[in-house]
């Protein structure tokens, strides 16, 4: 990220998107993971306050199953449910490293259409930046009421960032050749 963008943002949303911690083959990329955690870590040592948005519970949940992606609906709530924990666990290790807690946050589209719900998430958020915590943020696809819902979390981490007012929204994109980008808001 350049220097200039970070100037003045003390709330910075991150979504790392599919691609950006993956293989093409859809398995969690490991190194990628690390490399993220790091550079988040990074940004929270300078005195950022910090929310992950993260992708990628089907795709730990195919590499822990073996198996290929499904496109029906019930196989991927399937993998998410397998992948979930697989996928928060590599990020506590990875940011644990970096003596970082990490907090996961599950969530829904009703958690955004539902005015106490809305409000309890708020609440949840700013205690666990004050805490110090990085929240770690995924849709929760294995009960999501009309499937994986925010497709690829864009949406997500635009209401998430709206709700925890933050002062910029990265979103980290990557491609086939692995190599990545990042799509700035602020």
């Amino acid at each position: 990220m350049e220097r200039e963008t970070l100037r003045g943002c003390k709330r910075i949303v991150v979504k790392a998107g599919i691609d950006s911690i993956t293989y093409p083959t859809g398995k969690i990329n490991l190194g990628k993971m690390e490399s993220l955690s790091r550079d988040l870590s990074n940004l929270h040592s300078a005195g950022r306050e910090v929310v992950l948005i993260s992708s990628g519970a089907v795709g730990a949940g195919v590499g822990k199953l073996d198996c290929s992606p499904s496109l029906a609906l019930p196989e991927k709530q399937a993998l998410a449910a397998v992948g979930q924990g697989i996928l928060i666990h590599m990020y506590e290790k990875f940011f644990s490293e970096h003596s970082k807690n990490v907090a996961q946050i599950l969530l829904t589209r009703d958690c955004f259409s539902d005015p106490k719900r809305y409000s309890d998430l708020r609440s949840t958020f700013f205690s666990l930046l004050n805490f110090g915590v990085i929240p770690i943020v995924n849709e929760n696809g294995a009960v999501a009421a009309d499937g994986l819902q925010f497709g690829d979390d864009d949406a997500l981490s635009a209401m998430v960032a709206r709700n925890v007012e933050a002062d910029l929204l990265v979103i980290l994109v990557g491609n086939s050749k692995g190599e990545g980008n990042a799509r700035i808001h602020r």
